[in-house]
C-alpha cells in the first residue's frame, strides 16, 4: 500500500493551493477595493430596503449611463428624490466615510438611528412643508411662466433650504412659522402653485400633540407613506404593531428598535451570502489567470510529487514549518502583501521547485513549427503541446502582429514539454482555478489536519484534558 505516500502527495498539493490561494485572494481584494464592491452593494440593498425592492444597479443601466446623457440625468433625478439618498446625507452617515465617498460597512444600530431620526423628522411640519415645496419644484415648469421660471427657482430653493434647517428643529419652533409665512407669500406671488401646495399640505400634523416618541414615530411613518408606500409598508409592521405585543410604552419603543434593527440584520445576512457567492466567482477566474501565467497544472504537479520522492518530502517538509509557524503566531494567513503578485508567486512556487513556468522556444528553433494543442494519442512524437504567439520586440512587430505576418513563436511547458497533454493541462488548469476560489483559510485549515494525520495524530503535551 502507498497510503504515506498518498498522503505526502496531498500535503503537498494542498500546500500549492494555500499559496496560489493567498495570492488570489490579494487580487481579488484590490478589484473589490478599486470598484468599491462592498460600499455599492451596501448602497443597493439600502436602496432596495428605503426605496425600491426591484432596485438594481446591473451591468445594461451602467452602459446606458455611460454613453447617454439623457440616462445619466435621469438616473441622478432618481435618486436625489429617494429616502435612500436623505439616508446617505445624514450626519450619523457622513462621518462613517470620507467625503464623497460612500461607507462600506454601517451598523444595526446606526442604521435603526438613522431611519428613527428620518421618521422623527418625518412627523414634524417642517417635513411636511418641505415635501410639499420638493413636489411643487418638480412641476414648476409647468406651473410657472418662462419669464417667471428662474426667479421662481430662486425663491423656492431657498424655501427648501430654509425648510431643511426647520425640520431640525423641535415641532412648533419659532423658524416653522416663519416658513410658513414664507411659503404662503410664494404661493401669492406665483398663483398657479397655490392649489397643489394648499392640496399637499392636508397631510395632517395629527388632531393631538404628539405626547410619546413611539406616537412621534407613528406619525412619521403616515407621512412618509404619503410620498413612500414601499417604505410605509416595511416599517409599519416593525414599529406601529410593537405596542400590541408590549403593554408598556417604554418596552414598546426598545421592541420597535430591536424590529428595526432585526430587520436591517437580516437583510445583511442575505447580502453577505450573494457578496461571497461573486467573491467566489472572482477568485475562481483569477486563480485561473494565475495558473495560466505562471503554468501552475495542478495534475501536473501531482504527478511530479508522485514520481519524484525528493520533491515531495521537500513540499511536506516546508508545509510542516509553515503550519507550525502559523501556529506558534496564531494566526491563520489569508492574503499577501505583495505588489506584483504574478512574479512573486512564480518565484515563492519556483523556491518550492515545483514544475511550473514556460519555456519560450526561439524563432531559429525547428520545433516552433510543430507547437500544437492535441491530445497526446493523436499527435507525432516531434509535436510541441503549446501556444503559437507572435513575436513582438519592437514596435514593428506590433504591425507585423496585426497584420498576421509576425514570426511565431512558442510558449511550452517549461518541465516535460514533450509529455505534455493539451487536454490534462487544461483540466490542471481548471482545478488549480477551483482549489482558488475556496479561499486560503480553507486549504490552511486542511493542511493543519492532513499534517496532523502525517504526524500520527495530536502529540501529547498538545492533548486536551477529558473533562470527566
Amino acid at each position: 500500500m502507498y497510503l504515506q505516500e498518498i498522503l505526502e502527495v496531498a500535503i503537498g498539493i494542498v500546500f500549492v493551493w494555500f499559496v496560489v490561494s493567498m495570492f488570489a485572494m490579494t487580487i481579488q481584494e484590490w478589484i473589490a477595493t478599486t470598484f468599491k464592491w462592498r460600499a455599492n452593494n451596501l448602497e443597493d440593498t439600502i436602496r432596495r430596503m428605503l426605496d425600491d425592492p426591484s432596485f438594481q444597479r446591473g451591468f445594461s443601466g451602467w452602459w446606458q449611463k455611460l454613453w447617454s446623457q439623457a440616462a445619466r440625468s435621469k438616473a441622478v433625478a432618481e435618486y436625489e428624490s429617494t429616502f435612500a439618498k436623505k439616508f446617505y446625507d445624514h450626519r450619523l452617515i457622513q462621518v462613517l466615510s470620507l467625503p464623497s465617498k460612500k461607507p462600506s460597512y454601517i451598523s444595526a444600530g446606526k442604521f435603526t438611528d438613522v431611519v428613527m431620526d428620518m421618521l422623527l423628522t418625518a412627523g414634524t411640519d417642517a417635513s411636511i412643508i418641505q415635501s410639499a415645496l420638493n413636489k411643487v419644484n418638480e412641476n414648476l415648469d409647468l406651473l410657472v411662466s418662462s419669464d417667471q421660471r428662474d426667479a421662481a427657482k430662486q425663491s423656492i430653493a431657498a424655501l427648501i433650504e430654509l425648510a431643511e434647517h426647520a425640520a431640525q428643529t423641535e415641532k412648533g419652533a419659532e423658524v416653522v412659522e416663519k416658513l410658513r409665512m414664507q411659503v404662503e407669500a410664494f404661493s401669492g406671488k406665483y398663483p398657479a402653485t397655490k392649489p397643489l401646495l394648499d392640496a399637499l399640505l392636508t397631510l395632517p400634523p395629527p388632531n393631538q400633540p404628539l405626547s410619546s416618541t413611539l406616537q412621534r414615530l407613528s406619525h412619521g411613518i403616515l407621512v412618509i407613506g404619503a410620498q413612500n408606500q414601499h417604505l410605509r409598508d416595511s416599517l409599519a409592521p416593525l414599529i406601529l404593531h410593537a405596542e400590541k405585543y408590549v403593554g408598556d410604552k417604554e418596552l414598546a419603543l426598545a421592541k420597535a428598535r430591536q424590529n428595526v434593527e432585526n430587520w436591517y440584520n437580516e437583510t445583511m445576512e442575505r447580502l453577505s451570502g450573494v457578496y461571497k457567492r461573486r467573491a467566489q466567482i472572482v477568485a475562481f477566474l483569477v486563480g485561473v489567470l494565475l495558473a495560466i501565467l505562471v503554468n501552475i497544472d495542478s495534475v501536473g504537479i501531482i504527478e511530479s510529487l508522485w514520481r519524484e520522492p525528493t520533491l515531495r518530502l521537500a513540499l511536506v517538509a516546508r508545509a510542516e514549518a509553515e503550519a507550525a509557524q502559523a501556529k506558534a503566531s496564531g494566526q491563520t494567513p489569508q492574503q499577501t502583501e505583495s505588489t506584483n503578485p504574478v512574479a512573486d508567486l512564480q518565484a515563492k512556487l519556483q523556491d518550492l521547485s515545483i514544475p511550473l513556468g514556460w519555456t519560450v522556444l526561439p524563432k531559429s528553433d525547428p520545433s516552433v513549427s510543430l507547437c500544437k494543442w492535441m491530445p497526446t494519442s493523436i499527435r507525432t512524437d516531434n509535436d510541441r503541446f503549446g501556444f503559437l504567439l507572435p513575436a513582438i520586440e519592437s514596435f514593428n512587430d506590433v504591425k507585423l502582429a496585426l497584420t498576421g505576418k509576425a514570426t511565431l513563436i512558442c510558449y511550452t511547458p517549461a518541465v516535460n514539454a514533450n509529455e505534455t497533454n493539451g487536454f490534462k493541462w487544461l483540466l490542471g488548469i481548471l482545478i488549480t482555478g477551483g482549489a482558488a476560489a475556496q479561499g486560503a483559510p480553507f486549504w490552511f485549515d486542511l493542511l493543519g489536519k492532513l499534517v496532523n494525520v502525517r504526524s500520527v495524530g495530536v502529540k501529547p503535551e498538545e492533548r486536551k484534558p477529558k473533562k470527566e
